[in-house]
């Protein structure tokens, strides 16, 4: 894992840096929008169970790196393509917490040096962060004891729910800054994508994965 992690890591952290710069020079709406379209069905098909590994060899591993540090720097957004990675090579679900802590920790420590060096930073950003820390602070420390708690394989699909739901209201916004479609439009589509994954979600759950959900047995 550590040999992955590293190839990751050596192509992620100058494209953080170059990404960084392209968004203060240039208009990257466009580019969320599409990154949301690319990602929409392939988070789908995660939660179908579709799974195909990618085989991170250190060069797949490496270029792997690389788009996630753009896609992070422009977009703030890693968490789906290393969740769906991670998830279809297998990786247990401590193998899994370190691996997305440590690139999450590199890549969200690199960004924050890339803008404040490129002036990305602003009074409204700083507002912003003192309303949203205290919930980050609660929600690690309540997602940790749950963690513990949980089946590997409820916590993976959880996971993949939490992209849906992401990529959904991205999505829906990003349609919405342009006004390419009617606003009830929009919303029917981040709709139809939560209730779309809640479905998939319920079934799997259904099916005895959950104790509370599973269906009893009969004598």
């Amino acid at each position: 894992m550590w040999k992955r992690l590293v190839a990751i890591v050596i192509g992620l952290v100058p494209a953080v840096v170059i990404g960084s710069f392209l968004l203060k020079v240039t208009d990257v709406t466009y580019m969320k929008l599409f990154t949301y379209i690319f990602l929409a069905p392939l988070i789908l098909l995660q939660s179908l169970g579709y799974r195909k590994s990618l085989g991170l060899r250190r060069h797949v591993a490496g270029a792997f790196g690389v788009l996630v540090g753009f896609l992070y720097s422009l977009t703030t957004i890693s968490g789906p393509p290393l969740a769906m990675v991670f998830n279809n090579d297998n990786f247990e679900k401590e193998d899994f917490r370190a691996a997305m802590a440590i690139i999450r920790t590199i890549e969200s420590s690199t960004t924050l040096v890339a803008y404040y060096f490129f002036g990305i930073f602003n009074a409204e950003s700083l507002k912003l962060f003192a309303w949203i820390a205290p919930g980050v602070i609660v929600s690690m420390s309540l997602g940790a004891f749950l963690l513990g708690k949980l089946d590997p394989s409820v916590f993976r699909r959880l996971c993949i729910s939490v992209d849906v739901w992401i990529i959904a209201f991205g999505l829906t916004r990003s349609i919405l800054v342009y006004k390419w479609l009617p606003s009830f439009i929009c919303y029917f589509v981040f709709l139809f994508l939560v209730f779309f994954d809640g479905v998939v979600l319920f079934r799997f759950l259904k099916r005895g994965n959950f104790g509370f959900l599973a269906k009893k047995e009969t004598c």
